[in-house]
């Protein structure tokens, strides 16, 4: 037993969804829990060039508009400036890369032993790169590249965390 429901996103249509039996209504039962963004009347068949909008109550039949001609005459240096690196994003690189070592850092809360002095000042080291890398002007493109960021304490392997060292489970 399922039901077809249709997906809507920004009032156009954008695709069918099959609703098993993990969406029936536990408390009515025969009918369904359709999904919010989601309508079950099917929407018409649709030309080349043709675009169904759901109106709230039923599809309409629409051109799909030209994008072409609303692109504004600088919209290439508009696009090259939506792309440019954000601080959140060098943020996100460093919390990717002390993502590594937080197992160090939780062992120590956990068992009181202290985190091994090298990792300690990589950690700081990725902390403060991070600042430098917010505070250039511009943050340069390729920021998640290795280049910009401190490599493994003291350049030897580190130690893994102990899910990842081979042995006993």
């Amino acid at each position: 037993m399922n039901c077809t429901v249709y997906r809507v996103s920004d009032g156009l249509y954008a695709g069918e969804r099959i609703l098993g039996r993990g969406n029936l209504n536990p408390r009515s039962p025969g009918s369904w829990l359709i999904p919010a963004g989601c309508v079950t009347v099917p929407p018409p068949a649709l030309a080349e060039g043709e675009q169904a909008r759901w109106d709230g109550t039923a599809w309409v039949v629409e051109s799909v508009p030209d994008t072409a001609a609303e692109v504004a005459p600088d919209a290439a240096a508009a696009a090259a400036e939506a792309v440019l690196p954000s601080a959140a994003l060098v943020q996100a690189e460093a919390r990717r890369r002390l993502a590594a070592t937080d197992w160090y850092v939780v062992r120590q809360i956990e068992t009181g032993e202290a985190v091994p002095a090298p990792i300690a000042r990589f950690r700081a080291a990725i902390r403060e790169r991070c600042n430098a890398l917010e505070a250039a002007n511009p943050i340069p493109p390729d920021y998640y590249a290795d280049q910009h960021w401190p490599h493994t304490p003291g350049g030897e392997e580190e130690e893994k965390a102990p899910q990842d060292k081979p042995g006993k489970a």
